[in-house]
């Protein structure tokens, strides 16, 4: 097949399409010549046959280019499909392009961030200097940092900044050329007996509505559209039983389940065919009819396994389950977390790039929370969300050890009569002392990861990670909650009285899937760190989540609804059938509720809840 030129409205909406999906902007500034040069270098078995948007459907690109849906989620995510299929094309021209003069664009900023050449961390006593951390930036100053030695002695800890103050949180015609004479027809023999009156058929057909395969289906014959203007008496539908449907020709119903998906080469389309009479017809008639049948999309997902001679191999489940003491009111609490790699990963043949981390120090009443998310376009990132993990808890639980009761007698001089006074100096000695726990944590991370990346002489943003952590202990006046957060997912205290209070703010990019990682320059100063630090107070709650995006974006949908109470009601019900009513084995039947069905959501999916 002969791959067909762009037009320029595909041209247009490719350009769309890129600048929405591109979240590093590799190629969003591409000309159109550019963009169909890489469409030229497309196969054309690839670009002119099907590609696979979402799960269950087999769509031409040139009729998503031009042909996009209303369902503004569904459409996002055909979009993304494009973009991933034809990003690897545009990739290449765009390093053509740079290696060729071509100008470069910037990464896009939080405005409301600032960035940094150098990463500066407090963790030591507040009347020593603080000293810079040598990580020289790259040209870009918001990329990540790059690799040291592998000694990594040149990345010292830096003392504490002398003061943090509080920071608000804020998809044929036949041509004739003439005739010959008429001619006397040919002789006919008359037959002995009347013969049966052929069948005049109809040709132009109409759809009914879609079916999917072990799904209840059932639609109605519109007659007007098989045969407009006259009424039709005896009928039938050939071509049901194939399907696994049958008539019910009373209702004109056509019910069932169907059993067997068309054919992906034919658009998942059979034909059938409706034989009616009329009452002013001499002759039965007949007419086409077409019915799409898409497969279970569940059934299409494949669950291989990584080759044996992969390196950095990693479980693809993960459960943990940890009793708390009773609490002042004779409740047990009890804290476990869980993460499944995605289908999307076990259908690649990939390893899990989620992680998590949690911990009990029965002696002190503290509990700890870490949660992270692997990027999926680095290839190391399952490594760097594991660092992190790891060495966050280690250094928080150190650190709940050595500060435990000054801790204490700040959390208790800042809360007075059950409220957070959050403009006053006890408020400002707290978050110090959170700053050295949590915010501190989130530096060690990176520079963990920063040294394995300079012992395997590797690109530091290979091991590109999220990182979520909260800390809790329950006093007299209350039950105490500390978080930093760092990339999407969700942080939160949720009360089925109350409602939730979000620990912190997910970092969304200006472009769809852009995000935050740990390791990044301008996460790593003292003024974000020390911005990223929530905590909060409650007389009570039921659950203290954290959770990859794996789960928040399908429960979730979208970042503005993780502040609608309405929506973690609906988690939290959904938990408490699937897992919590079930009075045993909690984190069993929490692995087994990551596997839950959400259509076009298919990443890993990993969650840690104190409940």
């Amino acid at each position: 097949m002969k791959k067909e030129k762009l037009s320029k409205s595909e041209l247009d909406t490719i350009r769309r399409i890129i600048k929405e999906n591109d979240a590093q902007q590799t190629i969003s500034h591409l000309s159109y010549d550019q963009i169909e040069k890489a469409w030229n270098n497309i196969p054309e078995k690839d670009a002119n046959k099907l590609y696979r948007v979402g799960e269950s459907s087999h769509t031409p690109m040139r009729i998503i280019l031009t042909g996009l849906p209303d369902n503004p989620s569904y459409k996002s995510k055909v979009e993304k499909a494009v973009f991933k299929s034809f990003s690897a094309s545009l990739i290449e021209i765009a390093g053509k392009s740079k290696a060729s003069g071509g100008s470069e664009l910037p990464i896009k900023v939080d405005k409301n961030r600032k960035k940094s050449d150098q990463a500066i961390l407090p963790t030591s006593p507040p009347d020593t200097e603080a000293s810079e951390l040598p990580i020289k930036s790259t040209k870009d100053k918001d990329s990540e940092l790059t690799s040291i030695p592998s000694d990594s002695k040149g990345f010292k800890s830096a003392p504490v900044s002398k003061e943090i103050g509080y920071s608000e949180l804020a998809t044929t015609s036949v041509q004739t050329k003439g005739f010959e004479p008429a001619t006397a027809p040919p002789e006919t023999k008359v037959p002995d007996s009347p013969t049966v009156a052929p069948e005049v058929e109809v040709y132009d057909t109409y759809a009914l509505k879609n079916g999917k395969v072990g799904e209840e289906y059932s639609d109605t014959l519109d007659f007007d559209k098989i045969h407009p203007g006259e009424k039709i008496n005896d009928y039938t539908v050939d071509g049901l039983e194939e399907i696994g449907l049958e008539l019910d020709s009373n209702k004109r119903l056509i019910k069932g389940m169907p059993k067997k998906a068309g054919d992906p080469s034919q658009n998942y389309e059979f034909e059938l065919t409706v034989r009616y009479e009329t009452d002013n017809a001499e002759e039965a008639s007949r007419k086409k009819i077409s019915i799409k049948i898409l497969p279970d999309p569940k059934l299409m997902w494949k669950n291989l396994e990584p080759p044996k001679e992969s390196e950095d191999r990693k479980p693809h489940e993960y459960k943990k389950l940890i009793r708390l003491k009773e609490d002042k009111n004779g409740k047990e609490r009890l804290l476990i977390a869980a993460s499944k790699r995605g289908r999307s990963h076990a259908h690649k043949a990939l390893f899990r790039d989620d992680h998590v981390e949690i911990e009990y120090l029965k002696e002190l009443g503290w509990s700890v929370l870490a949660v992270a998310d692997g990027a999926g376009s680095a290839h190391l990132s399952r490594v760097g969300s594991q660092i992190g993990c790891k060495t966050a808890l280690k250094h928080i639980t150190g650190k709940l050890g050595t500060y435990d009761d000054e801790l204490t007698t700040k959390i208790k001089a800042t809360v007075k009569n059950d409220d957070i006074v959050s403009d006053n100096r006890d408020d400002k000695a707290l978050r110090k002392l959170l700053y050295e726990i949590t915010a501190a944590a989130g530096y060690e991370s990176a520079k963990a990861i920063h040294e394995e990346a300079g012992k395997r002489r590797a690109e530091v943003k290979n091991f590109s990670t999220t990182l979520l952590l909260a800390i809790h202990k329950q006093f007299d006046f209350g039950d105490f909650v500390a978080s930093f957060w760092v990339g999407d997912g969700a942080l939160a205290i949720y009360s089925e009285s109350k409602g939730v209070q979000l620990l912190g703010v997910p970092d969304a990019g200006e472009f769809s899937g852009e995000t935050m990682f740990v390791t990044m320059n301008r996460v790593l100063t003292p003024e974000e760190l020390a911005k990223r630090i929530c905590y909060a107070v409650t007389d009570d709650f039921t659950a203290l989540f954290a959770m990859t995006d794996g789960v928040s974006d399908p429960k979730f949908v979208t970042e503005k609804n993780l502040e609608n109470s309405s929506y973690w009601d609906n988690l939290w019900n959904n938990l408490q059938k699937a897992v919590f009513d079930t009075k045993e084995d909690f984190d069993t039947k929490l692995l087994e509720w990551l596997d839950f069905w959400a259509e076009g959501e298919h990443d890993d999916r990993t969650i840690a809840i104190l409940f």
